[in-house]
């Protein structure tokens, strides 16, 4: 199924190339051969032009692209209400959000978000794709953002390439952003702040990240929003997206994440008190801003009296 997509050029465009504007865009290398030869693919005001054409401002920018492989093409900003879930032995899948290029699921804790080390087939990209697979829909969805498997909450796909291209992108540039809370050991003083330890893997550990001066750059803002005696709920922000990031910034800040089996102190049939409960970006092709929430009903949140 092929697609338009116009791009008007605008004056800070102007001077540019073609080939220039595509990757600034977040077509990747690839894409941009694949509308080379194809017919009508890179259009400028009507007519087909080469990737290295120079681009004026008001010229219309016009690109024919796959769309993926759809039997019927699903409503722009289709949002679900939970009718529809996604079932697997103990958890459903709830549709948050949906339209053509885009699902987003309020993922449960405890399930992976993609396939990894003893988990092939039990993830939420499977059931997202047995779902799609049963409309008819013949492409694979790809996460953006992954979750770690005890964390629940938004999780985002892309449903075609060149919408998983650009919402990386966006990722990359801070414009996808991603609002999570977690239930935390004690009271974080002071109650908002910023945490910039750099992280890198523990030294002898599998999947354990550790506060290192040699770690990556690593940036957690956070606000406490309720206090108890001995835990808080805190909001968090992140400026990047290191691996473990805010369980290991809490921890390393004395405020380990409750129920955290790596970090802090883990309690059976309870898992690591985090979720991502908002997610807000740009539709990849239509510029309009969409914001998603997802309520947080977990136990490990509910015995505490916070329902979100």
């Amino acid at each position: 199924m092929e697609r338009k997509i116009l791009i008007e050029i605008t004056i800070e465009m102007e001077g540019s190339t073609i080939q220039q504007i595509l990757l600034h865009k977040g077509f990747t290398s690839h894409q941009i051969r694949t509308l080379k030869f194809r017919e009508r693919g890179i259009c400028l005001n009507g007519m087909r032009q080469r990737v290295n054409c120079k681009v004026s401002s008001g010229d219309r920018l016009e690109l024919l692209v796959e769309h993926g492989n759809l039997k019927e093409k699903p409503p722009i900003k289709q949002v679900r209400a939970g009718n529809e879930g996604l079932e697997d032995d103990n958890n459903t899948l709830k549709i948050l959000y949906e339209d053509q290029d885009l699902l987003i699921i309020n993922k449960p804790a405890g399930m992976p978000s993609h396939a990894g080390r003893g988990h092939y087939k039990d993830t939420a990209a499977d059931l997202v794709d047995d779902m799609l697979q049963r409309r008819g829909e013949r492409f694979q969805p790809r996460v953006i953002g992954r979750l770690d498997k005890e964390t629940s909450g938004v999780l985002v796909f892309a449903r075609n390439q060149m919408a998983a291209a650009r919402l990386s992108r966006q990722r990359e540039e801070g414009r996808l952003k991603k609002t999570y809370v977690a239930m935390v050991q004690g009271v974080p003083l002071p109650l908002s702040g910023c945490v910039e330890f750099p992280i890198g893997k523990a030294a002898g550990a599998l999947n354990r990240m550790e506060v290192r001066v040699t770690g990556k750059k690593a940036v957690t803002w956070y606000e406490v929003i309720r206090q108890e005696v001995d835990s808080s709920l805190v909001r968090f922000r992140l400026g990047t997206g290191r691996t473990h990031q805010i369980r290991v910034h809490m921890a390393a800040l004395g405020h380990p994440l409750l129920y955290d089996s790596l970090y802090g102190s883990p309690v059976k049939d309870r898992m690591t008190a985090l979720h991502a409960c908002r997610v807000e970006f740009y539709q990849p092709f239509t510029g309009e801003k969409i914001e998603v929430a997802a309520p947080a009903t977990r136990i490990e949140f509910k015995e505490y009296g916070y329902e979100l």
